[in-house]
């Protein structure tokens, strides 16, 4: 073998050695900094369930997630899905999906978009009461292309693992910055607008209907359950064995993307002392007393900044003692750091004030 070869190789060995392989965060879903659940939710968004897992539906899915111990072999939880009430036939603007937002800085290993483009390898393990074909898509938001896998759950409420590789794809660079350039999707529902077309088994541009063709209606069934834990993507064409995070690690990955005072696992706005924060708003006037608060991480962007009263009112601080009864309307500047408030109101100074905060650079 030519020494070229041969150098060429050794060096795609010792990058994949020291890059991050992982390139999903809490694939093993144990961080739930919302809360555990089980919580019905109404719209899209993030819950009471693991971080960083976002659930995309339509307004007509009434679904019920959690943070779950019942997880594969060698996990300890899940992300858990009920479906609540049963849908069927499946309306034409339905849709359910797990996805993973990436940053554009995260996945500059893939080389997407380049002449050095890698494939890529998805592995994770899922149970499902209904058994059938489901659908495992990426897209590229910089670039409006997307592709799309298959993988079949042949058993019932039974753990499976499954390895998924894409393609590589050179066309379309990925942003390097704080966007999300890519997200993974787990598709559990597809009404026709998203499935009456032909699979994107390569990578096409962005056509609704190849999304997610042949897809099991998860949702035609009232109570139904799916699971998903252990997911990983790496660059390479070989899935290799999950990579366990430090916990103190990969609660510092979610962080960049939401923190709250909350203690624990608490959801935010819910009742409890643990996680007020207490300061002393220095000043003449509660309108010109403030205080600089520090994230733990630093965020993806600059976050949206929810504010509760000891009394759990939002968008309210509580002056600090026993009745907690006086309560301010907070003024809130953040930035990727940290955030500055003040408390508006009645004159009086130097005050100690109290309250719970959450901070959001998630998705919308």
């Amino acid at each position: 073998m030519p020494l070229s070869v041969v150098k060429a190789v050794q060096y795609e060995r010792d990058h994949r050695l020291y890059e991050r392989r992982n390139l999903v965060h809490n694939g093993a879903m144990r961080v739930a900094q919302r809360g555990l659940g089980p919580t019905l939710i109404g719209g899209s968004g993030y819950f009471s369930a693991p971080d960083r897992w976002h659930l995309n539906k339509d307004a007509g899915h009434q679904i019920r997630v959690a943070q779950s111990t019942d997880a594969p072999p060698g996990f300890t939880n899940s992300y858990s899905i009920e479906n609540v009430t049963a849908i069927s036939p499946t309306p034409a603007t339905a849709y359910l999906i797990l996805e993973h937002y990436m940053e554009g800085f995260n996945v500059q290993s893939l080389r997407k978009g380049t002449a050095a483009a890698r494939p890529f390898v998805v592995s994770f393990w899922a149970k499902s009461g209904i058994p059938g074909t489901y659908i495992l898509s990426v897209y590229d938001s910089d670039n409006h292309r997307h592709i799309s896998r298959q993988f079949a759950i042949e058993g019932v409420d039974t753990w499976e693992h499954f390895e998924i590789v894409f393609p590589a794809d050179s066309t379309g660079t990925l942003n390097t910055g704080e966007g999300y350039s890519l997200r993974l999707r787990f598709w559990l529902a597809a009404g026709s607008n998203a499935s009456s077309g032909t699979q994107a088994q390569v990578w096409r541009p962005y056509y609704a209907p190849n999304q997610a063709p042949e897809q099991v209606s998860f949702s035609a069934v009232a109570g139904a359950t799916f699971r998903l834990s252990g997911v990983q993507m790496e660059p390479g064409d070989t899935a290799t064995n999950f990579i366990y995070e430090d916990y103190s690690q990969e609660l510092a990955l979610c962080q960049r993307y939401y923190e709250q005072s909350f203690e624990g696992t608490t959801p935010p706005g819910t009742a409890g002392t643990a996680g007020r924060t207490l300061i002393y708003a220095g000043g003449t006037t509660r309108s010109t007393g403030g205080t600089y608060i520090p994230f733990v991480v630093a965020k993806r962007k600059i976050p949206t900044v929810t504010i509760w009263s000891s009394n759990l009112n939002l968008n309210r601080v509580s002056d600090y003692g026993s009745s907690q009864a006086g309560e301010r309307v907070p003024s809130v500047w953040p930035c990727k750091n940290g955030y500055s408030m003040y408390a508006n109101g009645t004159t009086g100074a130097n005050v100690n004030l109290q309250f719970y905060w959450a901070a959001s650079a998630e998705a919308s």
